[in-house]
């Protein structure tokens, strides 16, 4: 059986967006598309299998909101440096992941560096069509009569894109603000996508006023 210290750190599924795992100490949080669905105590014994079961003190996974559990953590077994997670759905019954060690945030492969925010403070019109505006205020992003707080976000890998930083939703859970799904800037230009029905995704331009 290993020492509690050998389990802290954050767990996810490899190339895959879906299940994370943060454990600090001898508590153990559960995230689906980085959103919570349990946090809980837990204590360790030995698997039958020769690894190390994590024997949580509250098994029901439950969304943001809700007071029903949507599925239980069955069992979760550290061995060979991953985690093994078997969680019973009520509707679908057993699903099971391996989870290894990441160095991701909750939002991702990436390194917040809110100072960039400086770099956009103001109003931006949209360019070329159209009348869209936003306006950024702090680490406020206002659109219309809605507003979003929010963090600058540099990628840790390729991007075929090149941007410089991505403007993001200060809730990792939350994907874009409003009705654009993601915003990335690129010198003096920011650009934001937006899904529109039977064309795709659309890219707008917007420039500082």
């Amino acid at each position: 059986m290993v020492d509690k210290n050998e389990l802290k750190g954050n767990w996810e599924q490899r190339g895959v967006i879906g299940t994370r795992i943060e454990i600090v100490d001898n508590r153990i949080t559960v995230l689906w598309m980085s959103c919570p669905v349990l946090s809980t105590t837990f204590e360790i014994c030995d698997s039958a299998d020769g690894g190390t079961e994590l024997l949580l003190n509250d098994r029901g996974l439950k969304n943001k909101g809700c007071s029903e559990s949507y599925a239980t953590a069955e069992h979760l077994i550290y061995s060979g440096g991953q985690l093994r997670f078997v969680k019973n759905f009520d509707i679908s019954g057993l699903s099971e992941e391996t989870l290894t060690r990441t160095d991701n945030s909750r939002y991702g492969n990436v390194t917040i560096k809110d100072e960039l925010l400086e770099r956009i403070q103001g109003r931006w019109v949209m360019q070329g069509r159209g009348s869209g505006a936003f306006t950024i205020e702090g680490s406020r992003l206002t659109i219309g009569a809605d507003s979003f707080t929010i963090r600058a976000a540099v990628n840790n890998g390729y991007s075929s894109r090149g941007e410089d930083f991505a403007i993001i939703n200060c809730d990792p859970a939350v994907k874009g603000m409003g009705y654009y799904s993601e915003m990335l800037c690129f010198g003096d230009e920011i650009r934001a996508y937006i899904m529109v029905c039977d064309l795709g995704m659309q890219e707008l331009k917007f420039r500082r006023n």
